[in-house]
């Protein structure tokens, strides 16, 4: 027993002194989410997307509410072209900032009609909703139960080109909603969009209503033309404008495209009395924003 003991405290003493004078590795401190978030980004600003994955993904597992995790995670995502990966994270970004949608589900009912002319010359038929901005229209039914597709969404409008069968509708649609938005995490909500919307356009998936909807509520969340997503693609409100035009331009809402054109990029060769659904009028608008696009980096 003493000799087991003593070989024991001989072997201690020998490590004790062996370790005197060596200089040992420091003990790691423990992982943070900011830490894995900081070297996410390194890494996504070096190119180096899949590691960038792996560093936001390990942070969504220590805090799943993270809001900048997901945000980086997605954007990795989509820069290695994993699309319909991305979108998920994107769309789950406004889950882990809002606990819920903040743009609901709205269903206005006993819409009346009204017949309108346009500039020019057409007559179009307008339901105009009750909440507004509008982001996306998900169903136009006619009281008949005739369903209807939009040619132009405006602030609170929507205009149909084909004349109903009956006077009053249901407008199934989803709008902004400010007051649930939270300041701290406005702008990472912001990108998170623009990046679910843009990648419906990359994808070409033929979903432009859900491009719009996510570039559109974007602009809402960002709403300020000198606040840009530091990371690759540096998109601004100038990039993001240009991309809500072309998703209108590739969904068939013309006169949505000419809008943006000639209120946001100043186009003066426009006239109001052309008529944006016209085949020759929508050559010229191709060449504008084709123009646009490339003047913004896209």
């Amino acid at each position: 027993m003493i000799k087991k003991s003593l070989g024991a405290l001989i072997a201690f003493v020998v490590v004790f002194v062996a370790g005197c004078g060596v200089t040992h590795s420091p003990i790691p401190q423990a992982v943070t989410v900011e830490r894995l978030i900081s070297d996410g980004w390194n890494l996504y600003d070096n190119g180096a997307y899949e590691a960038a994955a792996a560093k936001f993904d390990s942070a969504i597992s220590i805090n799943v509410l993270n809001v900048e995790a997901h945000l980086g995670y997605a954007w990795s995502e989509n820069m290695l072209g994993n699309l319909k990966e991305s979108r998920s994270y994107f769309k789950i970004l406004e889950i882990a900032a809002f606990g819920a949608t903040c743009t609901p589900l709205k269903i206005d009912s006993n819409i009346v009609v009204t017949h309108e002319a346009t500039t020019w010359g057409d007559t179009v038929h307008v339901l105009r909703v009750h909440s507004a901005p509008i982001l996306k229209i998900f169903k136009i039914v006619a009281n008949d139960r005739s369903t209807y597709k939009p040619i132009y969404i405006g602030y609170d409008e929507i205009w149909l080109d084909t004349l109903p069968t009956n006077d009053t509708f249901r407008v199934y649609y989803f709008a902004y909603r400010p007051d649930v938005v939270v300041d701290s995490v406005r702008y990472l909500v912001g990108w998170g969009y623009s990046g679910y919307g843009a990648s419906y356009l990359d994808d070409n998936t033929g979903d432009e209503d859900e491009a719009v909807y996510g570039i559109k509520t974007a602009e809402l969340l960002v709403g300020d033309d000198t606040v840009s997503f530091a990371h690759a693609p540096y998109l601004n409100m100038q990039k993001l404008k240009a991309l809500e035009a072309l998703a209108f331009f590739r969904w068939g809402l013309y006169k949505n495209t000419v809008d943006i054109l000639v209120n946001d990029f100043g186009w003066t060769d426009w006239d109001p009395t052309y008529d944006p659904f016209d085949i020759e009028r929508r050559v010229m608008i191709l060449q504008k924003l084709e123009e646009v696009m490339r003047n913004s980096g896209q």
